[in-house]
């Protein structure tokens, strides 16, 4: 599956910046496009690794590996753990650096 979204050039960006600014030669940040991945009834639920000053980014991959939604979340940044309740119709999303959890609902149409 190839993922087309604006923000696979950002993540290779900050990829890239943070091993440069590394100054230890013996370390390395590895390349992860995403954070946290749920499967909810045959979809894939992506968060985007997404550099902290911008909004988290959700992406729903429908069994044929196309992206069915795209979610931003406006005012949460620095989301690193994703979870679902369809039967609630809600996302959770976890900031482990100050141990916050949101809770939003999920768009009309979904």
């Amino acid at each position: 599956m190839t993922v087309e979204v604006p923000e696979v050039d950002t993540i290779m960006g900050t990829f890239f910046e943070r091993n440069r600014r590394e100054p230890n030669p013996n370390a390395f940040y590895p390349l992860s496009y995403f954070t946290d991945a749920v499967d909810v009834g045959g979809h894939l639920w992506l968060l985007l690794n997404v550099p902290d000053d911008i909004p988290s980014v959700v992406l729903v991959v429908d069994a044929a590996g196309s992206v069915a939604h795209r979610l931003v979340f406006s005012s949460v940044r620095g989301a690193t753990v994703l979870a679902v309740d369809p039967e609630r119709r809600r996302v959770y999303l976890a900031m482990r650096s100050d141990a916050t959890l949101i809770a939003a609902a999920f768009p009309k149409g979904m």
